[in-house]
């Protein structure tokens, strides 16, 4: 029997989970990286599983496999390098997302701590300092503090805004 090596297979839009289904019963080994988020629905924080890498599965399987895997339900094609042959993903890298899974989910972590000197990389405030305070419940939202001239000003801002102040 051929050795499997870890592959990762491109899926048509919102069927990584069919295709992962499908493959387990064959029994193919498969990881597909799910995370929460909590996301403001009018009113209500409501909280979203989401794919990490969407659209994309990661797969074990061996060359001889290739075509059982290619015409599973819901892939729609193996990401391939020069020649064809399929990409193959070091083991490393799935058991490093897999060591950040709780119950199932990936945890995101921010590399920001409370009291971080952070830089205001966008918007009106481009290029201005602030400190971290907190990440906060809405998504990809923060609070910094920001120093003015006689007044300390607590902003809530894109995450995707700052940059930590090396």
């Amino acid at each position: 029997m051929d050795k499997r090596y870890w592959h990762c297979v491109y899926c048509k839009p919102k069927n990584a989970p069919v295709a992962q289904w499908h493959l387990k019963n064959a029994g193919f080994e498969t990881f597909l990286p799910l995370y929460k988020i909590k996301k403001k629905k009018g009113s209500k924080i409501i909280e979203e599983v989401k794919e990490l890498f969407p659209n994309y599965l990661f797969v074990k399987f061996s060359l001889h496999d290739y075509r059982l895997v290619y015409y599973t339900r819901g892939v729609s094609k193996i990401i391939t390098v020069s020649e064809g042959n399929p990409a193959v993903i070091d083991e490393h890298i799935i058991k490093s997302i897999e060591s950040r899974c709780t119950d199932g989910y990936v945890t995101l972590q921010t590399n920001l701590k409370s009291g971080d000197k952070v830089i205001i990389n966008n918007g009106p405030l481009e290029g201005l300092e602030a400190i971290f305070i907190e990440e906060t419940k809405a998504e990809e939202r923060v609070k910094i503090l920001l120093k003015t001239i006689n007044y300390d000003l607590k902003l809530k801002i894109s995450k995707s805004s700052i940059n930590k102040v090396r």
